[in-house]
C-alpha cells in the first residue's frame, strides 16, 4: 500500500518569526517594480499574505519600511571584503543582487525621498569604516562617495561610458569635439 504524503501547513507562531524579513524583499519587489509613489503597502501585504493592517503593524509607514529596506539591504549581509582594495569591493558589492536593487531604488526616488539617499550613503559609510582596511570615517566616505559616484555613472550611462573616446579627440558617429 502506497504512503500518502501531505504538505503540511507551517503554523502561524512560525510565520510571524520571519514576517518583518518577508515584508522587506516583498517592499524591495514591490518598490523596484512600481516606484515608491505608485507601491502601495496593500501590494506588499497581498505577497507576504498579510493585510495592509498587519503590514501597518511592523511599519508605522511606508517612509519607514522604505528606510529599513535601505538600512538591512545596502550591502549583503556579513559582507566581508577580504583583502581586496576597499572601493573596488565596494563597487563589486553593489553590483549585484539585493544590493545592486536597492541602489537602483534610492538612485530612482532621490528626487522625491532625498532623506532616503541620505539614509543609504550614512548606512553604507557605517558598514564600510567597519571593515579592517578602512576603520577611518573620513576614508569611509570618500570610498563611499567614490564608489557611488561611479556606480551612478554606470546605472546612468549604462554600456556608452566604456565606449567613449578620450578627451580631446572627436566623437566619431556625431563629429563632435569633446
Amino acid at each position: 500500500m502506497e504512503q500518502k504524503t501531505r504538505n503540511r501547513r507551517i503554523p502561524n507562531f512560525r510565520l510571524k518569526i520571519d514576517r518583518p524579513e518577508r515584508m522587506l524583499e516583498a517592499g524591495l519587489e514591490v518598490f523596484t517594480l512600481f516606484g515608491f509613489d505608485r507601491g502601495r503597502l496593500e501590494d506588499i501585504g497581498q505577497r507576504v499574505g498579510l493585510t495592509r493592517a498587519a503590514v501597518y503593524y511592523y511599519f508605522p509607514s511606508k517612509e519607514f519600511l522604505a528606510a529599513r529596506l535601505v538600512e538591512r539591504y545596502a550591502l549583503p549581509e556579513d559582507y566581508d571584503p577580504g583583502e581586496a582594495e576597499p572601493r573596488a569591493a565596494l563597487e563589486q558589492a553593489l553590483a549585484s543582487g539585493r544590493p545592486a536593487r536597492v541602489l537602483a531604488f534610492v538612485l530612482t526616488e532621490n528626487r522625491a525621498l532625498p532623506e532616503l539617499g541620505i539614509a543609504y550613503r550614512r548606512t553604507l559609510v557605517d558598514a564600510v569604516s567597519r571593515w579592517p582596511a578602512v576603520g577611518d570615517p573620513a576614508l569611509a566616505e570618500d570610498i563611499v562617495d567614490s564608489a557611488l559616484s561611479a556606480a551612478a555613472f554606470r546605472k546612468i550611462f549604462g554600456g556608452v561610458a566604456g565606449a567613449l573616446p578620450p578627451p580631446g579627440t572627436e566623437a566619431p558617429a556625431l563629429g563632435l569635439s569633446i
